[in-house]
């Protein structure tokens, strides 16, 4: 499966409208680093991490959403639930996001875990 079909297959799943699908497959032609990563995650199976955005990595991404996924579970509406491709997509998404403003990522990042904890 080429990378065009990974993301319009994961979109559909994701009710993604058209004019996000197309965003997203503009932007990835746009950056070939993500676009690697991405290619590499299809072919093989393995995130690469050498392409960074403000300091994070595919891998940095997809952990900090899946910790956010988890919080979500009780609450069964997460559509990414054991569906990697559709975490991958979001991550890819938001890699892109980080490289245009990073400032919420960065806040987020570093002040929120997405599961609970006492203080």
């Amino acid at each position: 499966m080429d990378w065009k079909e990974y993301i319009e297959n994961a979109a559909k799943q994701m009710n993604f409208s058209e004019e996000r699908t197309e965003s997203l497959i503009g932007n990835l032609e746009a950056n070939k680093g993500i676009l690697k990563e991405l290619r590499a995650y299809i072919q093989k199976g393995e995130l690469l991490c050498e392409y960074k955005v403000k300091g994070y990595s595919i891998a940095d991404i997809l952990v900090w959403q899946i910790d956010h996924f988890r919080a979500r579970l009780d609450r069964d509406t997460v559509f990414t639930r054991e569906n990697p491709m559709t975490m991958m997509v979001l991550a890819v998404e938001k890699m892109i996001e980080i490289s245009k403003d990073d400032k919420e990522f960065s806040k987020a990042f570093g002040e929120e875990t997405g599961t609970d904890f006492i203080v």
